[in-house]
């Protein structure tokens, strides 16, 4: 394909390093291919210690979400091709109305776009796709918006925003994705978030986890 993505981080320190290089930096994620995105400097140690030379820690990432991305084949009509950290209202308040063309594919435009992507070890699965009834609730781990599933024990489950708030889950999503898939679960169930905000990004990393 005859484009290039191009990312401008929000961040002091890659800024900083960005500034002082006389040069583009291409750089592809540090997280293995198709596993759940890293949000701290210690969850790329865990799967990259040995394979860089170094890891700069700039703290917790503050949205917890890769890029929104947005494709200008053509500039007259500017097209989503990937929910991200970015609310569509925010880009539309900056560029004016854009097309959301968002798809699974073997071969997609944008990265991040497999049918399966992000995915935890352990199988997980949307609530609405399950018999809660046949599951083993000892061995079921839960992701959950807000309030705890009274089916489920407690302790088995991380609620992402105890005050309802989407942001504050997108910034807590993989890190507690991450969290349950080392506690030697057999399953993961999860719930819809709300459609709205950075909600549209969440509920499409955890179908594109799922695999669904």
């Amino acid at each position: 394909m005859p484009f290039v993505g191009l990312r401008v981080p929000n961040h002091n320190l890659t800024l900083e390093i960005l500034n002082n290089l006389q040069f583009p930096l291409a750089a592809p994620s540090a997280n293995p291919f198709g596993y759940v995105s890293p949000t701290t400097a210690q969850h790329v140690n865990e799967q990259l210690a040995d394979k860089v030379s170094f890891i700069v820690d700039g703290g917790k990432c503050k949205i917890g979400l890769e890029s929104t991305i947005v494709f200008f084949e053509n500039p007259e009509e500017p097209a989503i091709l990937r929910y991200g950290g970015v609310d569509i209202k925010e880009i539309e308040n900056c560029i004016g109305k854009v097309k959301i063309n968002i798809s699974s594919s073997s071969k997609p435009h944008s990265p991040g776009l497999l049918d399966k992507h992000y995915a935890t070890f352990t199988p997980i699965v949307n609530l609405t796709n399950i018999d809660i009834t046949k599951i083993n609730s000892e061995k079921t781990g839960a992701l959950v918006f807000k309030e705890f599933l009274k089916f489920l024990p407690e302790k088995n489950q991380i609620i992402l925003s105890e005050n309802g708030s989407i942001d504050e889950s997108a910034c807590n999503l993989f890190d507690s994705m991450r969290n349950l898939d080392k506690k030697g679960f057999e399953l993961i169930v999860y719930e819809n978030f709300p459609q709205i905000g950075l909600g549209f990004a969440i509920n499409d990393r955890l179908k594109r986890a799922e695999g669904s």
